[in-house]
């Protein structure tokens, strides 16, 4: 179904400001028409999901000078134009499970942004950007994409609450985590091979998790690397204790085999990296 219908107004003398087109079965936004509607532009609340949009329009964006929360999850958006910018208001964005690769640097003008869920897309990167949105942004959902990098910019969150960045390609990450200090909740598949066999870190785990990547920030640093590695991290977080051919007292798994059920990429490769890595012969000494 296109996007040409009939804006219907249930009771037209309550104030407008949601506006629900969810599962309509939609392949584009609205039409110009009904969004030049000045009822429109008093919409806080914009839930178009569950349909078949592959793009949001500049003249479509035009039209919401108050819009405060953006629902666009489970369509096929394959980008996001610079226009984004132009709402002013936005403090919730939801684009998860579409066809997203990239992120517009517009991102970072969002200035109210609170919550950005972006989960279930094909992203290969961040924008620097997005260290803009440090006074606001509480929680940032990038899970389930294909990330290898993140931004050192990201440490630049400091309000951030949650972070979830499991299921994508890490093996390292920038060592300016650690300035993330009022976490709540972090997801990332590494956890899973911690002592604790979690994926989401919340309380005294969360300590833990900063505390080992705080440690390895500052070994890092003395080394001139900007970023930890996957093993290590592990290592530190298990107390030296991590051995991946061992297997699990409960799983009866090694990591090696849990990372490939899981299709937690990055340990999975960090894994297979340390098996082939070439190990030196014993020096032989011979006495005179």
């Amino acid at each position: 179904m296109k996007g040409n219908m009939q804006l219907e107004i249930k009771n037209p003398k309550k104030s407008f400001t949601q506006f629900r087109l969810s599962e309509k079965g939609l392949e584009e936004v609205p039409n110009e028409q009904i969004m030049a509607s000045s009822k429109m532009k008093l919409v806080t609340l914009m839930d178009l999901s569950k349909n078949s949009i592959m793009e949001i329009t500049d003249s479509f964006l035009a039209n919401f000078n108050h819009l405060q929360v953006l629902e666009l999850q489970h369509n096929k958006l394959v980008s996001l134009n610079s226009n984004i910018s132009q709402l002013k208001n936005i403090r919730i964005m939801k684009l998860d499970d579409n066809q997203l690769s990239s992120l517009p640097v517009a991102l970072g003008l969002l200035s109210r942004l609170e919550v950005l869920t972006i989960s279930k897309n094909s992203l290969l990167s961040i924008p620097m950007s997005v260290s803009k949105l440090a006074a606001t942004l509480r929680k940032l959902d990038l899970s389930f994409n294909s990330l290898r990098f993140l931004p050192p910019e990201i440490g630049c969150l400091t309000n951030l609450q949650e972070l979830y960045i499991n299921h994508n390609e890490f093996t390292a990450l920038p060592c300016t985590l650690p300035n993330l200090t009022n976490l709540r909740e972090f997801g990332l598949d590494w956890l899973c091979y911690s002592p604790f066999k979690v994926c989401n870190a919340k309380e005294f785990v969360l300590k833990s998790v900063m505390d080992s990547f705080t440690a390895l920030s500052s070994k890092a640093a003395s080394e001139d690397r900007f970023e930890c590695g996957c093993l290590e991290f592990i290592q530190q977080l298990s107390h030296g204790t991590f051995n991946p051919n061992e297997q699990d007292a409960n799983s009866k798994s090694t990591a090696l085999h849990t990372a490939c059920l899981e299709n937690h990429c990055s340990v999975l490769s960090a894994l297979l990296k340390e098996q082939h890595r070439p190990r030196l012969s014993p020096t032989k000494i011979e006495l005179q």
